[in-house]
């Protein structure tokens, strides 16, 4: 909420170096009012399109911090596979970002339905992980 306080600010003044001597000083007030009143809307899911944006930038958070997960994997299977000696044992985990987001806190059926895909596809790549490094670890004993 603070950094909405700072654009809403920055707009104000803004609007305040843009306009000319003849508008009065509310219309950056209401510039301002107005930007605060949008995104307490969509913090609060007030209308039917606020609630769309939110689950989107929900899905986004977490599709993010899946292919971030899936990058590093991938960056250290390269370097096993080029004979890099650097502990692969290790996965990123982003668990926060997707407990924080089950597919339940979605509002849109069809968006909670790709959360819930990304949910179950983010889990069964973990579990092939986890098999993959212990099967590496075995191997190198």
């Amino acid at each position: 909420h603070d950094a909405i306080q700072n654009i809403a600010n920055l707009l104000e003044q803004t609007t305040f170096h843009n306009q000319n001597q003849n508008n009065p000083n509310n219309e950056r007030t209401n510039a301002k009012q107005h930007l605060l009143s949008i995104f307490e809307e969509y913090e609060q899911r007030q209308s039917r399109e606020s609630k769309l944006v939110k689950d989107l930038d929900l899905l986004d958070m977490i599709i993010q911090a899946d292919e971030y997960e899936q990058h590093h994997y991938q960056q250290q299977q390269h370097q096993v596979g080029d004979g890099d000696e650097k502990d692969d044992s290790t996965q990123l985990d982003l668990s926060e970002f997707f407990e924080g987001t089950p597919p339940s806190r979605f509002q849109n059926e069809f968006i909670q339905s790709i959360a819930l895909e990304v949910h179950q596809q983010r889990e069964e790549r973990r579990s092939e992980e986890l098999v993959m490094i212990a099967n590496r670890k075995k191997n190198s004993e």
